[in-house]
Order: C-alpha cells, then structure tokens, then sequence
C-alpha cells in the first residue's frame, strides 16, 4: 500500500505536455482517475491517448491490477467476439484477462453497431458471456475506450449506438492535434526520444534547437 502511494506521488508531478490546453487535460486525468466510471479518450493517431490511458490506470485504485490493451481495428469481426468475452472451451478472453484492473479498447468506432450493443450491456450489468456458453461471468474492471474519430459525428450518421456513447461520454477526455499545440512539441520529442533510446539501447541526449523549429514547421 505504501508502495502504490509513493507511485501516485511520483505520477502526480508527470504532466501531458508544456501548454495550457494539456495543463488542463492533465487536471482532467486526475479528476478522472479517482472515480472507477469509463472513460472515453478522442484525439487523432500519435496524440498520446494511450499513455493517457496508462496514467488514468496508474493514479486509479486499480494500479496494482492487470492493465490490458487491444486494438479492435486489428482483429476480424469473426472473431472479436471470441476474443473480448471468451470461449466457452475455457479460452478466456480480454475481459477477463483485464478482471479487477483496467482494460483499454483502443479505436472503439471499429467495431459492429451489434457488438457496441453488447459492450454497453456488460458497462451495465458486469457481466460477460463466453461464446457458446450458457452461463454468463461476473466481471469487475475498469473500461478506458480510445478512438481517433469523432463518435459524436458517427452517431448523427447512425453509424455509432447512440446508448454506447451517452454511456462513455460521462467522463470523456479529447486530446487536440499536435499541429494545434506546438507548444507542446518539444515536450512529445524528448518523450518519444527516451521510449526510443529505450529500445535501441543507446544514448541520444538531446535535439538540436534547428531540429525542434524545423519539427514545428510540419503538421
């Protein structure tokens, strides 16, 4: 318990970028990340949804539990199912993979206005069931959906459950386009710099001030 404390301390000074719209999205994912409600995150590819996501996770009461990532675009309609709630041959799926901790589905808009209907039903009820089995599972986790469209739009055109994003969107957090923060750019740069050295194991110190001017020049 001391341990998941010091870890929220830490967290707790870890901002999302150095301009004023991110300061207020930083204050956002604190509010957010003390309730244990769904939570939808919008913002375009390479925005940061995801390491926003991993920090609502990180500063929740679920910290310590599984956190579970899946990218619904990737995986065939066939098979999404099966996938997210289980088999009943006993493959457990996503969910439960996720139970007691977070699972974040990334690029919710992908999937089938059928499925969207059955993920409200477990946001609701807590409940999953396996494909082929008669028997539902209790399921107690946190649900963090991400999507680089606008579900408000897809809903006008009937192409999203209307029930699905009034029910995500009680706590929703959109992430503006980098191009519309430049302020924020050296911020990502150093970040991904450090994931990168990461990988590649070696040491790259810092950009050149031409290398940042010239990354704000691109959209």
């Amino acid at each position: 318990m001391a341990a998941q404390k010091d870890l929220k301390s830490v967290l707790l000074k870890i901002k999302l970028g150095d301009s004023e719209t991110m300061s207020r999205i930083t204050n956002d994912v604190l509010t957010v990340a003390d309730s244990d409600e769904t939570v939808l995150i919008e913002g375009e590819t390479g925005t940061g949804k995801r390491y926003t996501a991993k920090l609502i996770h990180l500063l929740g009461k679920r910290a310590t539990q599984p956190f579970v990532k899946v990218d619904l675009s990737l995986i065939p309609e066939t098979l999404l199912e099966s996938e997210l709630f289980g088999s009943d041959n006993g493959k457990p799926g996503f969910f439960e993979m996720a139970n007691h901790g977070t699972l974040v589905l990334d690029e919710l808009q992908s999937v089938s206005k059928q499925l969207q209907t059955k993920l409200l039903q477990v946001i609701k009820d807590g409940k999953i069931t396996p494909l082929g089995a008669r028997q539902s599972k209790d399921v107690d986790l946190r649900i963090i959906a991400t999507t680089d469209k606008s579900l408000e739009e897809l809903v006008k055109h009937d192409c999203f459950s209307a029930d699905l994003y009034k029910k995500i969107t009680e706590y929703a957090i959109k992430i503006p386009a980098i191009r519309n923060r430049k302020d924020d750019i050296k911020f990502f740069a150093y970040r991904f710099l450090e994931e990168i050295t990461g990988e590649l194991e070696k040491q790259i110190y810092s950009f050149t001030d031409e290398a940042i001017t010239l990354l704000g020049f691109h959209d």
